[in-house]
């Protein structure tokens, strides 16, 4: 008890350090985004919560694209046992004890306005799959997740598809770094193959839709796209732009998988 007290505590001071510390912290990039008047660009272009801001992991960028006016990101979960209770963390990694919680989180989000949260959680598996489930299914009944959450797993087994038929959106992530590889060798025999393993796993998985990085997008296009179901949609990330780019948008059009209407989503780095 006296352990738990302790870690509240600490988590306590450093929340309230953070807000107070968000209106200045990254006040020129906050500065620069408005001058840009970014989000009125993105909707004017009709890409309002398909183009939204990537690894929003703290109370810092969390206040900062709610002040911008997105009403969508992502932002990154892993799972734990903490007192032998299940807590879900907004971390991307194991790096930082005192991150939030997601209830933490999403207490100080400004729910209200929020549309679309793509949660990529990193290390769910068959060990902690039921724990993550339960957590899950309190939060959304708390908080009312499920018809705004893009839910993404590397988990390459029937997990998905239990999330899918309980009423979330799903997206397997695809394994970008062998795929990188093989379209950068020219090696179309492995992209074959795996596609049509892949194609077996989806089907099995009764995805939403896939997630990938834009360095794959061809491979999607050319092996996998005309085999697997048409409902399934795509959410994909591109590390090459920048939010805060004064070009941004320009420099997006011109993106090949830019006008593709499968794509329901891009991530985009705020800077």
């Amino acid at each position: 008890m006296i352990r738990i007290s302790i870690r509240y505590l600490l988590f306590t001071v450093f929340s309230t350090l953070i807000v107070v510390t968000a209106c200045n912290k990254d006040d020129a990039l906050q500065n620069q985004l408005t001058g840009t008047a970014l989000i009125e660009s993105i909707r004017n272009n009709n890409l309002e919560n398909i183009i939204i801001p990537h690894h929003i992991d703290d109370y810092t960028r969390l206040i900062m694209v709610q002040n911008l006016g997105f009403h969508a990101w992502e932002l990154d979960l892993n799972y734990f046992i903490e007192g032998g209770q299940p807590v879900i963390r907004v971390k991307h990694n194991y790096d930082f004890f005192l991150s939030p919680s997601l209830e933490e989180y999403l207490r100080i989000t400004k729910l209200e306005n929020v549309e679309k949260l793509w949660f990529d959680v990193k290390n769910m598996d068959a060990q902690n799959f039921s724990g993550i489930a339960l957590r899950m299914h309190q939060l959304d009944s708390i908080f009312d997740l499920k018809n705004r959450v893009i839910f993404e797993s590397s988990d390459n087994s029937n997990l998905l598809k239990i999330f899918r038929e309980n009423g979330w959106h799903t997206a397997y992530y695809l394994p970008d770094y062998k795929i990188e590889e093989w379209i950068i060798e020219k090696d179309t025999t492995a992209q074959k193959q795996y596609a049509e393993s892949l194609i077996e796993q989806l089907h099995m998985q009764d995805v939403s839709s896939i997630s990938f990085d834009v360095s794959c997008y061809s491979f999607v296009k050319e092996y996998l796209e005309n085999k697997i179901q048409t409902d399934i949609v795509y959410h994909t990330w591109d590390l090459s732009l920048k939010l805060n780019d004064l070009d941004f948008i320009d420099k997006y059009k011109k993106k090949v998988y830019s006008k593709d209407a499968r794509i329901k989503t891009v991530l985009i780095p705020l800077d």
